[in-house]
């Protein structure tokens, strides 16, 4: 199959268009009852018929290389009237390891699962081992503390990374900030557990088409940190930056590239 991805942190792709009704319904309920929008600003929607009755495997073989995971809206999504998103697990494919793991999620585990998936800061199985007896994930332990999240502007990132321009990489991140478009503001996990995070950091999955530029200097510079924040920006096929920022004032600490060599220079 011939497919064109749009730009986007986490896609939402609609793999069952037998009731539009359903899929509104769908799309309202991963949305927080309090906001205006009916989806999380993270996701991207693909509401395209050509993937129509796609499966896991389907996906494992047309989702881009820089997308570790995805969010899929499939028939029991629609039927089932807690509308459970289906979460696969697309980076372990790619990495050569047992591809496709999947969970589902609803509502409230969403939030969970996209800002954790897409910084490193848990790995797939953690939420696989947290889901309920019937596979859905449905949030974090309420009597644990959750993850917290905030929404950075991207102009008050990219003059944080002007600012700092004696770090490793920062030229290179201010250059991308300025060329590509990422929307107007980041997701921001503003209390990532640095041991895990230096854990993945060091155990990358072995991309073969991806290289990392400056994941040494990274390690060095959050070496000593028990807690921080991180965010992460990524061009569809070209790179991903790993950013890390001080939990308190959210100055940006130090980063790292994941990047095919061809579009490296």
């Amino acid at each position: 199959m011939d497919t064109q991805f749009p730009d986007g942190q986490s896609l939402l792709i609609r793999t069952d268009f037998s009731n539009d009704a359903l899929w509104q319904s769908a799309l309202r309920s991963t949305g927080d009852g309090e906001e205006d929008e009916p989806y999380y600003l993270p996701f991207t929607v693909v509401d395209d018929h050509r993937f129509d009755g796609l499966t896991v495997n389907d996906l494992l073989q047309i989702v881009p290389g820089d997308q570790f995971y995805v969010f899929v809206a499939d028939r029991r999504t629609m039927e089932d009237p807690e509308h459970p998103l289906l979460v696969v697990d697309t980076g372990s494919a790619a990495a050569g390891d047992a591809g496709g793991q999947t969970v589902r999620v609803t509502q409230p585990g969403i939030e969970s699962i996209e800002s954790n998936l897409s910084i490193a800061n848990m790995d797939f199985v953690d939420f696989v081992d947290a889901a309920d007896s019937d596979g859905v994930y449905r949030g974090p332990d309420k009597s644990v503390a959750p993850p917290q999240y905030q929404h950075l502007s991207v102009a008050t990132l990219r003059a944080a990374v002007q600012r700092r321009q004696d770090l490793p990489l920062f030229s290179e991140l201010l250059h991308d900030l300025d060329t590509d478009d990422h929307g107007e503001t980041v997701l921001v996990s503003t209390r990532v557990d640095m041991e895990m995070y230096r854990w993945n950091a060091h155990n990358p999955p072995a991309r073969s088409v991806w290289r990392s530029e400056g994941r040494e200097d990274l390690l060095r510079a959050v070496d000593d940190l028990s807690v921080a924040a991180a965010a992460t920006i990524r061009a569809e096929g070209r790179y991903q930056w790993s950013i890390v920022l001080d939990p308190e004032t959210l100055e940006p600490i130090a980063a790292d590239r994941q990047i095919r060599p061809e579009t490296s220079g």
